[in-house]
């Protein structure tokens, strides 16, 4: 078996409605991808299992679609999350606990006041004293540089130079030593390497920032809230302390951390602000759900039954749990995440809540080769527990060479066997599936032949230059699925990925099997590869693309994008799902949105069949009336060719609707030179001929020299008074690809 044996169809999702809290650090994975799968291929009600836990996005979708869900979240701050969010809280529920929390005394002063002050500033346009947005600062500076104010008095909006004021403010922190004390303290460290780990992640956090969330944390454990508030309140402060630790970068977004490490210039937020805009993030991602804590069970209608630990202390699972799915998110290894998660466990809820963390804390490094071991654990009982029948599913929506191969490996050792593969390279996600009890007998060959045959296949399958991601994972899933990967947990080597990397190297740099396209990097993994020789491939995957999209638009006008790239997605399965860039650039070529209904896609007049093809023979009748003009003759189709009086070829003209130029720019008639070829096109189809050339760089490379002539410039020629061979010549280029109609009127 190899990976062309593995193509299954890839389920793209669309756009998650929600934006979770403490999103920056969840895999970012689309929604609408588990429901979409389920549906293909289980029955509503049935039992899901997610045995990883680490996204609540996952646990959350598949019950909304019906489905019973067993989430078992190792990651208190996760199985929190998903427990808070699964029962519906309103905004209302969330701001009753901000304004008891606001209202609360801190000595003679609401807290809110309190909290508020320390961030206190004077306007520079008007002199109000107003709360700052946030600090700017330079890492390993001593005070910042800029702060950031928004004005409610006067308007004023945007940043500005320090004053005496705000720099005396900075000392209202100054028994910082006590406060973080305090603060490792609460995580409960158990010796000296945690709590140096902890004094470590705690440089994160700035004085003043540490002291208004301690202040607020103390406080809400102060306060008789009722027990469902003060989990709401918990909830508030939970997204406060991600808002406190410097790992927001000046540049603005959500930064997607991984290491402790502080931007070179970052954010010191208004914590008070950040505790009220949380108030709009939980309560937009909140949906009341049916949601139980095991071993109680949700009803047959869906629901989550939310376990605080790992799956394989549940097994065996109860005959009343009779799984029919595993869905998995495979996440990159986060040091960030994972020492912050053990820090505001302790903070919010006590040491204790810290335990099931507290190796993290003991860790310095989060590899490929941690993440096998990990993700090994929480199979392997499961894999074994659960028979052939029951098909697991899995995204890596963040796929580097190191998770992919700690994936696989860690399901290999698990006793799973590879059962499908799809990828969409440009967004960098892969999916797979696999089923329980590998029964594939081990090959003997080594793994770089099986690197060589997977690579040669997908290229063959794709008809043009692929990338090193795509050539690594049909590499890596041919050797999962021809059972040359290690099969033993204990025989997993800490240098397996440097082995790995290294005989693929050796691969690509054979010139004799490959040629090599260099990219803007000088990395061994930039730019593209395509075979050295010429072969029976197929048509270029860009040209097969743009052809099934007319095609579709053709028989069914009104698509939405999210539904023709599902019907893509099932005609190019695997290793060969089409980018979403291009489909959208094959849309922008050939077709409108209709102003009534938004996202609906159907051709333009002008591109029906019927008008093209009398564009295309209108153009042919003007390329004989030009060469009547110009005293040339003219003859044949496709290619026109203009001889003058002694037979010379002069000109050989390609009409074409579409921007399938590879069938002769890959083939070319080498008696005619590049400069006396032109492509004859619509002007609609420029733009995405451009883009061709952009990605494919094989094609590129063949297309120098080559001319373009759009049908709008071929039809103004023709007109041109006075038009002769010279002024032809010099005329001909004078729409290039990059230009709009508007542009070259302007020249003209």
């Amino acid at each position: 078996m190899s990976s062309s044996d593995l193509n299954a169809r890839y389920y793209a999702g669309v756009a998650p409605e929600i934006v979770w809290p403490v999103e920056r650090y969840l895999p970012p994975v689309r929604a609408g991808i588990w429901s979409a799968w389920l549906q293909d291929h289980i029955t509503a009600g049935g039992w899901v299992l997610d045995p990883l836990g680490s996204h609540p996005g996952l646990a959350f979708e598949a019950a909304r679609a019906g489905y019973r869900v067993l989430a078992t979240v190792n990651n208190p701050i996760f199985s929190f999350m998903l427990d808070v969010l699964a029962r519906g809280p309103g905004r209302e529920d969330f701001q009753s606990a901000l304004v008891e929390l606001a209202d609360s005394r801190r000595g003679e002063e609401r807290l809110e006041t309190h909290i508020q002050s320390l961030y206190l500033s004077a306007c520079p346009n008007c002199g109000h004293m107003i709360p700052a947005q946030a600090f700017l600062w330079d890492r390993d500076a001593q005070i910042p540089y800029a702060r950031v104010l928004q004005c409610q008095h006067c308007a004023f909006e945007g940043e500005a130079a320090l004053t005496e004021n705000d720099l005396s403010r900075l000392e209202l922190s100054s028994r910082d030593a006590q406060h973080r004390a305090r603060a490792i303290e609460r995580i409960g460290p158990t010796d000296t390497v945690q709590r140096d780990a902890v004094a470590e992640a705690l440089k994160t956090y700035l004085p003043r920032p540490l002291y208004a969330l301690t202040t607020m944390i103390n406080k809400v454990d102060a306060l008789a809230m009722p027990p469902e508030k003060r989990r709401l309140a918990q909830a508030l402060l939970l997204s406060v302390c991600d808002s406190a630790n410097t790992l927001w970068p000046v540049a603005g977004g959500r930064s997607r951390p991984r290491q402790l490490g502080v931007p070179p210039q970052f954010r010191e937020n208004n914590l008070w602000l950040a505790l009220e805009a949380a108030v709009e993030e939980w309560s937009k991602a909140a949906k009341s759900l049916s949601i139980t804590h095991w071993p109680d069970l949700p009803a047959a209608g869906g629901g989550i039954c939310l376990f605080p630990g790992r799956m394989r202390s549940l097994l065996p699972l109860p005959p009343n749990v009779h799984p029919e799915a595993v869905l998995l998110i495979f996440p990159r290894p986060n040091q960030a995440l994972w020492t912050l998660s053990a820090l505001w466990a302790g903070w919010i809820w006590g040491r204790e809540a810290v335990q099931p963390m507290r190796s993290v804390l003991d860790r310095k490094h989060f590899d490929w080769y941690w993440q096998t071991g990990a993700f090994h654990g929480a199979l392997s009982g499961l894999a074994h527990h659960l028979g052939p029948d029951v098909p697991w599913f899995a995204a890596i929506p963040e796929i580097t060479p190191g998770l992919l191969l700690s994936s696989l490996t860690a399901a290999h050792c698990s006793g799973l066997q590879l059962t499908g593969l799809a990828l969409e390279s440009e967004a960098g996600e892969v999916q797979l599936s696999w089923k329980a009890g590998n029964t594939t007998q081990p090959t003997l060959r080594k793994p770089d032949a099986i690197y060589r045959q997977a690579i040669r296949a997908l290229l063959l399958q794709q008809g043009e230059p692929v990338s090193y991601l795509p050539l690594y994972t049909a590499s890596l899933t041919a050797q999962a699925a021809q059972n040359s990967l290690p099969d033993k947990i204990d025989a997993v080597q800490v240098d397996l990925l440097s082995r790995v990397q290294a005989q693929l190297a050796a691969v690509f740099a054979d010139r004799a099997e490959l040629v090599h396209f260099p990219g803007a990097s000088r990395s061994g993994e930039s730019g593209h590869w395509g075979l050295a020789r010429k072969s029976d491939t197929e048509s270029p995957l860009a040209d097969r693309v743009e052809m099934e999209v007319v095609r579709c638009l053709q028989k069914n006008p009104g698509w939405s994008f999210a539904a023709l790239y599902d019907a893509l997605c099932l005609q190019f399965r695997g290793l060969l799902t089409p980018p979403e860039e291009l489909v959208r650039a094959v849309l922008d070529s050939y077709a409108e949105v209709d102003p009534d209904q938004p996202d609906r896609w159907s051709l333009r007049p002008q591109e029906h069949p019927a008008a093209r093809r009398a564009d295309l023979e209108a153009a042919r009748e003007l390329l004989l009336k030009v060469a009547a003009t110009l005293r040339l003759s003219a003859q044949g189709d496709s290619p026109t060719l203009w001889r003058d009086s002694q037979g010379e070829i002069l000109y050989a003209f390609y009409p074409m609707a579409s921007s399938l130029v590879s069938r002769y720019v890959l083939n070319p008639d080498s008696s005619i030179p590049p400069q006396r070829c032109v492509v004859v096109l619509p002007g609609g189809r420029a733009g995405l001929l451009g883009y061709k050339l952009k990605r494919d760089p094989n094609l590129e490379q063949a297309f120098r020299g080559w001319r373009v002539l759009k049908f709008r410039h071929l039809r103004r020629l023709s007109e041109w008074t006075d038009l002769n061979l010279n002024s032809w010549n010099d005329l001909l280029d004078a729409d290039p690809l990059g230009w709009d109609e508007a542009t070259q009127l302007s020249i003209l």
